[in-house]
This record gives C-alpha cells, structure tokens and sequence, in this order.
C-alpha cells in the first residue's frame, strides 16, 4: 500500500492520503470485527472477555478513517477526553463498562491507530526532553504500581497515565501542517464556543443548572455545567487561555475582531460556571499575556484593560457573583470551615500519606481511598469523614508526591519543566511570524505550572482537565516539529 504523508501546505485538508482499496478493506475488516464482538457480547456479558473485540474494533476504524481524513485521530480524542472523561470514576458506565476497562479501550484502540498510521506514513519525529521525561514518570508510576497499597485501585491509574501520554502522541502525529494546526484549533474553540455559550444559558434561564457546596452550612453553589458537568469552568480555563492570546496578538483588524468574540463567548461560559478556582488561573494568565504585550502593542493591551474591568465592575454588580470574589479573601483571611480550609486539611493529608511513603508512595489513584486513614482528628471532624466521606487531593504536586513519592514527583517535575522550556523554545521561535500562538502554549505552560504548585488547576478527579493538558503539550511538540522541518527545508 502506498500512501503519502500530505504535508504540502497546499494541498486540501480533507483530501484522502491512501489507497481507495486499501481503505475499503480495512473497512471490512473493522465492520466483520463489530460484528463478531457484538455477537460474543450478546453470548457473554462479560465485560473483560469483550474488551479485545472492543480495542480491535476502535482501531481498526480510527485507522481507516483516518487514512482518508487525518485529522480525525485529533478529533476523536478531543471529543472523547471532553464529552465522555470529565465523569468521577465511580460515574464511568460507558457502555456499561468499568474504569479499567473504559481507559483500556482508549489506550488500545488510539495506539492500533496511532502506530498504525505513523507506520504506513512513514513518519518520523525528534527525541525531546520531554519524551525522555514522559517515558521516566511512566516508568515511576510503573514501579509505584507494582508497591501500590491497593493495586486494584491502581491499575485504572496507571492506564489513566497511558492514555494522557497517547494524548499527546495522537496530536503530535498527526499535526504536520500549518493547515492541520489551524483546524485543529478552530474545532477546539469552536467546541469551547459552544460550551461557553450553552453554560450562560444555562445560568441565565435557570435550567440544568448543578448545585453543590463545601462550605459547612453554606448556600448550595448554582454552576452552569454545559455538556461538561462540574468541570466546565477548568475546560473553558483553557480555551480562554488560547484565545486571549490569539486576540492580543491578532495582526489584521478581522483577526481582532474574531478572536475577540471567541474570547467573550468563552469568558461569559467561565463566568457561568461559578468556579473560583479557573477565575484565579485566568486571572494569572491574563497577566502573564499581557506584560509583555504591553511593550509590544501598548494601545490594544491597555484597552483590553480597560474593557476589561468594565466587565468585572459589570459582573460584580450580580450579588451571588459579588459573594463569590469575596469569598476568595474571606477564605484566605479564615481559612477553617470553607472550602480552603477543607482543601488545606486533604493537603495535610497528602504530606502525612508522602512522609509514611516517601520513596515510591502509594501508588496511582489511591489517595482518595487511603485518605481517611491519614486526616487528622481535626480534619476528619471538618471533612466529616465520619460519615463516609473521602476527597480527591486537589493539589496536582502533592498527589504526585503522595501517590509516586520521590521517584514519580522528581520524574513529573522534570517533564513539566521540559514542556515549559519547549513552550519557551517554540514562543521565541514563532516571534516574528505567528506570536499569539506561540505565546498562547507558553502562557498554557506557566499557567498550569503555577497552578499545579498553588493548588488551582485539576488533577486527579478532574480527569479532562489532566488529559487536556496533554492534548496541549501533544499541540507544542507538534509546533516545533514544523519548525524544525521548515529550519531543514531552508
């Protein structure tokens, strides 16, 4: 079979990169796998027995389609992480099936595809730092795994990590142009667009709205969740993020004008959403976008400024809004019986968990089981352990540590900080001929870092949010492997 790899800048998006025969056969065969699957599942109801058929069948047709149409790997795996992953573990039921086997289908069925595809194209791609990085956590958490307390608990954890490392590798391989680069982006803003925009529905009529609370005797928390539950405000986080930067940094008035509908569209689904959190982390990367802006286009950064507080004076003049900022310093200045004073408890928490583990922790996923056993009696009052309760860390550094000890937290610093010095590369490398982007992954990069150490952006329970963070890190790899490319064509 000869296929091309259909990087020419010129060439269609969309037109097909392999052999129509080809393609038709691999067809058949993902169409005679879906048969004998749906037949054996309709004979054995169990679910394990029916997991290779399941793999087999989702890579097969991930290939073939994405043989004909290469940007459905990227698709499929944008949609499937928001749409499907952003549910607790004890909501996972797609399909009926459990966790460990809801993340074995992902990792299997993307890897037949993925490699598959890679293979056939011919395609190559440089060793980074952060490959080497990726590789040493996997192998930590590997090794975590094995010492784990519980490893049925673990195992659904360390595939968790498999398929935010396929992630990045799905966009990487498949993103060869600038072409491809442009569509992605316009598919995952266009799908935040919608998110942002359904949520202030949502908040606006009342409907579908989630209520939920932390805080001992407080009000229940209305939040717009879009299609995307209790996560959409970290999801939107995101996408605001790359759209800021891209509005900032336009370079044509209807460049301007676009992005900064975009960046409305997402900015009032953020505000929607309620989540304090998300609002500190924007709040970080509007900063960090802007200082430099401020040099190199003083009159567009100066009035994003001022449009910009008009908006927050706007938005404050909502009462339950109004509560909600304020509770951010109120919590700060008394932190016992709210939310902080619950998350400063489940840190405590992780470091007691770390100090007993110390080497190679307790193993993927298991501080939110273990967690009751190392609260304090303080803490197990204000958490009200007694009657069942348990939490996921929410603190990104702290859960590594807890979770991998030493080995894991030294091998995840190590790649964050690879990702962050790629994005730093990529940035400058991009400077003169396509800076909103380039600045957009290195505020993502120093965003979540920042947020990783303070304790704001989701890990662990909020799993799309973990693996959209790959999604990003798989975009700047991706990035700097066309630039390179371009330096060697010169």
């Amino acid at each position: 079979m000869r296929l091309h790899d259909g990087h020419s800048a010129s060439r269609n998006l969309l037109q097909p990169t392999g052999s129509l025969g080809a393609l038709r056969l691999l067809a058949g065969a993902a169409a005679a796998l879906l048969g004998g699957m749906v037949a054996i599942s309709l004979a054995d109801a169990s679910d394990f027995r029916a997991a290779p058929f399941i793999v087999g069948v989702g890579g097969f047709v991930l290939l073939a389609v994405s043989l004909r149409l290469p940007m459905t790997l990227v698709f499929a795996v944008i949609l499937y992480e928001s749409l499907l992953s952003w549910q607790e573990a004890s909501q996972i039921a797609v399909l009926g099936y459990n966790r460990l086997l809801y993340y074995a289908v992902m990792v299997g069925g993307f890897s037949m595809a993925v490699v598959g595809s890679a293979i056939l194209r011919r395609r190559r791609v440089a060793l980074t730092w952060v490959d080497v990085t990726l590789v040493l956590y996997l192998a930590a958490a590997g090794l975590s795994t094995r010492a784990s307390v519980d490893p049925a608990t673990a195992r659904p954890g360390l595939t968790y990590l498999a398929a935010g490392a396929l992630c990045i590798y799905t966009v990487r391989l498949t993103i060869r142009t600038q072409a491809h680069k442009r569509q992605v982006l316009a598919f995952l803003l266009g799908f935040m667009v919608f998110e942002g925009l359904l949520g202030a529905f949502q908040f606006v009529t009342r409907q579908g709205l989630l209520y939920t609370f932390f805080e001992s005797g407080a009000d229940l928390v209305p939040r717009a969740p879009g299609t995307l539950g209790n996560g959409l405000g970290w999801y939107l986080s995101v996408g605001y993020i790359l759209a800021f930067n891209l509005w900032l940094y336009s370079r044509t008035r209807t460049q301007a004008w676009l992005f900064a509908i975009v960046t409305a569209s997402i900015a009032i689904g953020l505000i929607a959403s309620n989540t304090r959190g998300s609002w500190v982390d924007c709040a970080i990367a509007t900063v960090l976008s802007l200082l430099p802006a401020l040099r190199a286009r003083p009159r567009r950064a100066l009035s994003i400024v001022a449009m910009a507080g008009a908006v927050v004076l706007i938005a404050l003049t909502s009462s339950l809004l109004r509560g909600r900022v304020e509770s951010i310093v109120g919590q700060v200045n008394d932190p016992i019986g709210n939310t902080f004073g619950f998350r400063l408890y489940m840190w405590r928490a992780a470091v007691d968990m770390f100090g007993a583990n110390p080497l190679v922790g307790v193993g993927p996923d298991n501080f939110k089981p273990l967690m009751p056993n190392y609260a304090d009696d303080e803490g197990r009052v204000a958490l009200h352990l007694d009657r069942g309760a348990t939490y996921n860390v929410h603190h990104a550094g702290l859960q590594v540590l807890a979770e991998t000890g030493i080995v894991g937290g030294a091998a995840y610093a190590l790649f964050v900080a690879a990702f962050v010095g790629q994005a730093w590369r990529v940035c400058r490398a991009l400077k003169d001929t396509d800076r909103g982007w380039g600045m957009a992954l290195l505020v993502f990069a120093l965003t979540s870092t920042l947020s990783m150490i303070y304790g704001g952006y989701a890990y662990g329970g909020y799993t799309q949010i973990g693996r959209l963070y790959f999604v990003l890190v798989g975009l700047t790899l991706a990035q700097a492997n066309m630039l390179q490319r371009t330096r060697r064509s010169v």
